[in-house]
C-alpha cells in the first residue's frame, strides 16, 4: 500500500513543478485531470514494477515522476483534437468521455513527449 502512495506522491509533484504552460491548457487539465493521469500512470508497464521488492523509493518516484509528463502530454494533445470546446472540470465528471480518452490513450497514434503538436493540423480537420 506504502509504494502506491508513493507512487500518488511523486504525480501530484510531478504535476505541481511540470512546465504546463508549453501544452495547451496544459494547467487546467492537470488540476481537472489530476486522477485520470494517475490512473494512466498506474498502467504504465514501467510504473507497475513499483510492486517489486527491490525497487527503491526514489526508482518509483522517478518512474512515476516520468510517466506523469508523457501523460499529461499526450492526454492535453487528445483533449485539443477530441474536446477542444469542452469545459475540463465537467469533461472529467463524464463517464463516457473518460472511458473514450482511456481507450484513446492506450493506442499507438499519439505523438510522443518532445514532437511538434500542430494544434490547427489541416489533416485533422
Amino acid at each position: 500500500m506504502w509504494r502506491s502512495v508513493l507512487v500518488m506522491r511523486a504525480v501530484e509533484a510531478a504535476l505541481g513543478e511540470f512546465h504546463k504552460e508549453s501544452i495547451p491548457r496544459g494547467e487546467l487539465v492537470a488540476v481537472h485531470g489530476n486522477r485520470f493521469i494517475l490512473h494512466r500512470v498506474f498502467m504504465d508497464p514501467l510504473v507497475k514494477a513499483y510492486k517489486d521488492p527491490n525497487m527503491t523509493e526514489q526508482q518509483i518516484a522517478e518512474l512515476a515522476s516520468a510517466s506523469t509528463a508523457d501523460v499529461l502530454t499526450k492526454l492535453a494533445y487528445l483533449i485539443s483534437k477530441l474536446y477542444s470546446a469542452a469545459y475540463l472540470a465537467n469533461l472529467f465528471k463524464n463517464v463516457q468521455k473518460n472511458k473514450d480518452l482511456d481507450k484513446r490513450m492506450a493506442e499507438a497514434d499519439i505523438p510522443p513527449v518532445g514532437e511538434t503538436m500542430n494544434m490547427f493540423d489541416p489533416k485533422s480537420e
